[in-house]
């Protein structure tokens, strides 16, 4: 087994002399097998070793003697070593998500910060072929297209999964072989957890009803689907250079064109979508991308959707896609307007309020009103409920301020960055977009003219 990881090492994951590699170890089975295997191999291939060892605060003293053993050997084998315990079922229940989903975060946010801070080229895992499997089944239980079939990869990004050739089995014959002490961590069994299930209960059905070399299938249905893949790959990035353009802070979707596409294409470019918003495809299943090709098709101009933290809106020609914001949109500050000039940083907006007119200066705008707005009070804000603004052609009738911004295919999530100036509830000006009609008077010296200008 020592020769299949070094090849793999070598010819897939392209290890050269002087790397640095992060090693997530538990301390059970499959990761001190792994550890072991690459302490030797490291002799010959001249790459360095940090470990990372994470305790959940969820197994109490099993956990502390899983940590002593990684201790132990990184000690014996002169092996830096690095460990942490967190909180992640307090973390869970706090943030109102699964343990599972919480833990998974939690070691690949530390991850990340280690590789960071020790200079590290690849974190490598102890992910298997019987894990493999599980993973593929996994995903066709929760509803997946080509890519959850695909599986985990040997190199994917800065993750190495040398192990993914290798059966659980072996790995256990491997550790009694050569006396590796390992930790037994009996929350593995623990049925309620989705994986543990699968592994125990559903596998073991299969393999003794079916087909005893289940596991092995569906591994190697992974790795023809990930073959596969690699050619749609290629496809996908040249549909999306036609189809998807960059426009400020969207990824912009030419709709027509888009639902002319064949259905399966549909689906992958939604996927790739998210995988570059989010960076993973974790809990997108076919029914999400499904649910967002029949509101493409058929949704109302102007609607959202907002699906596993990417917002979707649709305009008339395209969909601008952007990830959720996190927190809402806040109102900038209210300004009282008086005569003088003042520079507002947080508006980005130069005004300059005066009795007498003057020429425009290059990129100003201006608003001519009566001076008795100023006098009952004239606020520079953002849009609030029951706004309204009167148009020319309206014949008195007033707009409000929401229906106007849907005429203007103002974006939902920027409408409340829009400088508006005005008067209680009546809108002046929607400043970069529309003026109100206002009756005109010839009697100059009853105006006020507002010079509007981007800091």
């Amino acid at each position: 087994m020592q020769r299949l990881i070094t090849d793999i090492l070598i010819e897939q994951c392209n290890i050269k002399s002087g790397d640095k590699l992060l090693l997530a170890v538990s301390g059970g089975i499959d990761s001190m097998a792994l550890l072991d295997l690459l302490t030797k191999i490291s002799k010959c291939l001249n790459f360095e070793i940090v470990i990372c060892h994470l305790d959940h605060m969820y197994r109490g003293d099993d956990a502390i003697r899983d940590m002593k053993i990684v201790k132990a050997y990184a000690q014996a084998n002169n092996l830096v070593c690095y460990t942490y315990r967190r909180p992640v079922q307090k973390m869970a229940k706090v943030a109102q998500v699964g343990f599972e989903e919480m833990a998974r975060k939690v070691r690949y946010r530390l991850f990340d910060a280690l590789m960071l801070a020790t200079g590290c080229r690849y974190l490598v895992t102890a992910h298997h072929m019987d894990d493999q499997a599980e993973t593929v089944l996994a995903h066709l239980i929760r509803g997946s297209g080509l890519n959850g079939l695909r599986g985990m990869s040997v190199v994917s990004g800065k993750q190495i999964r040398p192990l993914l050739e290798v059966s659980k089995q072996v790995l256990e014959d491997y550790v009694k072989q050569n006396g590796i002490v390992y930790g037994q961590d009996d929350s593995n069994h623990d049925i309620t957890f989705t994986r543990n299930s699968i592994r125990h209960e559903l596998i073991p059905f299969i393999e003794k009803r079916y087909n005893p070399n289940f596991r092995y299938h569906m591994a190697k249905l992974a790795d023809i689907v990930n073959e596969q893949n690699v050619m749609i790959d290629a496809f996908t990035d040249k549909m999306i250079k036609q189809l998807v353009k960059d426009v400020d802070d969207y990824r912009v979707i030419n709709t027509k064109a888009f639902t002319l596409c064949d259905k399966g294409l549909q689906r992958i470019l939604l996927r790739r979508l998210y995988l570059e918003l989010r960076g993973h495809l974790h809990d997108i299943s076919t029914r999400h991308i499904d649910i967002l090709i029949a509101w493409i098709e058929h949704g109302k101009i102007g609607g959202r959707q907002n699906i596993k933290g990417i917002t979707f809106e649709k305009r008339r020609h395209a969909i601008y896609v952007s990830k959720t914001d996190a927190m809402p949109i806040k109102s900038l500050q209210e300004i009282k307007l008086d005569y003088g000039t003042i520079h507002l940083k947080d508006w980005r907006l130069s005004i300059e309020v005066s009795r007498k007119e003057r020429p425009l200066k290059a990129s100003e705008s201006l608003l001519c009103v009566e001076q008795k707005h100023l006098h009952n009070g004239l606020y520079l804000r953002s849009r609030q409920a029951g706004d309204y603004i009167y148009l020319k052609g309206m014949k008195g009738h007033k707009k409000s301020l929401k229906k106007l911004y849907n005429d203007l295919k103002i974006p939902v999530d920027k409408r409340q960055r829009v400088p508006v100036i005005a008067s209680r509830r009546e809108v002046l000006w929607v400043y970069g977009y529309k003026k109100a009609y206002l009756e005109k008077t010839s009697i100059t010296n009853k105006l006020a003219f507002i010079y509007v200008s981007p800091l």
